[in-house]
């Protein structure tokens, strides 16, 4: 939860808050699921972005989900340079809700903020400004997520999250109880 916190305080410090649009172009990694719970924390909607995608479906993407924030990463280029293809895909979109391009790693491309950039923009920013509440953040992903009878909530870092915060289920328990939630819960790992 420290790491959510942390990515919610940055995000809090470019200006992302609640209904917010941030997308996501990341592999599965334990980053990917600090930024979901942090843009969620703050009540913003977080848009996965396919890593397939060529540059001018991402342009689309960027321009028709009215991203505010796009996050991507140079960990992988073995296949594809995400810098390069968001590069690309920046200047075919038009978009003009689109603030920030931050690249995590350690690559420095001019036009797009650097990770060290982006986490030290967060100290700028306390927890109490962010109101972090595990309440809204379960909210928030019950959104996401529920259809009709099920209720289903994807998080393939989640003994990542009890390691990090073993006081998670029964919060999340406690919350499903108080909401009424009686629908079958899954959980994905």
């Amino acid at each position: 939860d420290r790491a959510a916190v942390g990515v919610a305080r940055s995000l809090a410090a470019l200006g992302v808050g609640a209904g917010d649009h941030i997308g996501l172009l990341l592999p599965n990694c334990r980053e990917y699921v600090e930024l979901m719970l942090g843009a969620s924390l703050l009540g913003a909607w977080v848009i996965p972005i396919n890593s397939r995608y060529k540059a001018h479906e991402l342009a689309h993407v960027i321009t028709d989900a009215d991203l505010k924030v796009l996050i991507t990463t140079d960990a992988v280029d073995e296949f594809v340079d995400f810098a390069v293809l968001v590069d690309e895909a920046v200047q075919l979109a038009n978009a003009p809700l689109l603030r920030e391009v931050i690249l995590l790693g350690s690559k420095a491309v001019p036009g797009m903020r650097s990770e060290d950039s982006f986490r030290a923009g967060g100290a700028s920013v306390s927890e109490e400004e962010i109101a972090v509440s595990w309440n809204a953040l379960l909210r928030h992903v019950s959104t996401h997520c529920q259809q009709g009878e099920r209720f289903g909530l994807v998080l393939d870092e989640f003994p990542y999250l009890l390691e990090q915060s073993p006081e998670l289920p029964s919060i999340m328990q406690a919350w499903w109880d108080r909401e009424g939630v009686h629908s079958r819960v899954f959980l994905v790992l």
